[in-house]
């Protein structure tokens, strides 16, 4: 990559060694990007599971002698 720089080591002018280095950087950005937006996403589905799961759990997860409403 440090031979890039200079532009002449592949017989590349600089505009050519630049247009490289943007597209490279362009697949970088796409990449964590892509990758943020996917752990998001990720992130988003397991709440609205563990909501969804602690919804249909907490008669369960209360102990048994849980009165709501004590008379």
């Amino acid at each position: 990559m440090a031979t890039w720089r200079n532009g002449s080591a592949f017989g590349f002018d600089g505009s050519t060694a630049l247009a490289i280095g943007t597209k490279r950087l362009q697949v970088r950005v796409l990449r964590w990007s892509f990758l943020l937006l996917s752990t998001t996403q990720t992130i988003i589905v397991t709440r609205s599971n563990m909501r969804t799961y602690a919804h249909h759990a907490r008669p369960y997860i209360l102990p048994r002698h849980y009165n709501p409403a004590p008379s």
